[in-house]
């Protein structure tokens, strides 16, 4: 006749089974690689790199959206947020920040190196409106411009194409608005920077590079 213990036994590895088979199974990290090319626009001008800033700095209406997260943060509704918006923007684009690089560079030798300033602009109704189209795009939102002084004289503005840095990557379902938002985007974008870079004669308009 079977003892007590091994009835004890017998039901603890039941119980254990029965635990294991209604346990969750514990969500696993994964890591997902994925290659894209982007699309880098370089004008090279010779107007001078402080014309090329104050152009810019009235362009994104450095002056008066200097604090423009500060009044975001006070916004409660769409309306409230589309009037900022249109009020602060009404170039296209707006400015968050900037940042002096060039200061950086001049620390280990204490020597004076050419200006090199990043700027960060957008526009929060474009942004918006792409980043609920494809939630991944708010990783390069707000977007960058460089400006670079040429030790010869004259400026260098680089960018990456809008539409190339916040579309939806490859392989995924494409969007018809956002392509069409992105692609109004890009037109925008880089008006702004002819117009910042633009020469008053004839036969010295900025060129405009293309790289990969």
């Amino acid at each position: 006749m079977p003892s007590i213990a091994l009835f004890q036994q017998h039901a603890s590895r039941n119980q254990t089974q029965a635990i294991a088979d209604v346990a969750p199974v514990k969500p696993q990290v994964s890591r997902a690689a994925s290659t894209f090319t982007t699309e880098l626009i370089v004008y090279d001008t010779p107007v001078p790199f402080d014309t090329v800033i104050a152009r810019l700095n009235v362009k994104v209406n450095k002056r008066g959206s200097s604090d423009i997260m500060g009044y975001l943060s006070k916004v409660t509704r769409q309306d409230q947020f589309v009037a900022l918006i249109n009020e602060e923007a009404k170039n296209g684009f707006l400015y968050f920040t900037n940042y002096p690089h060039h200061r950086l560079m001049t620390f280990p030798d204490e020597k004076p190196k050419p200006r090199n300033e990043l700027y960060v602009i957008g526009n929060p109704l474009f942004a918006q409106r792409i980043m609920t189209l494809n939630p991944a795009a708010s990783q390069s939102v707000p977007l960058r411009l460089l400006v670079l002084e040429k030790p010869e004289g004259g400026a260098e503005v680089h960018f990456h194409v809008p539409s190339t840095i916040l579309e939806i990557p490859r392989g995924l379902p494409r969007n018809a608005e956002l392509t069409a938002l992105l692609a109004r985007l890009d037109v925008l974008f880089e008006q702004m920077v002819q117009d910042i870079t633009a020469t008053g004669g004839p036969n010295d308009t900025p060129v405009a590079v293309v790289q990969q």
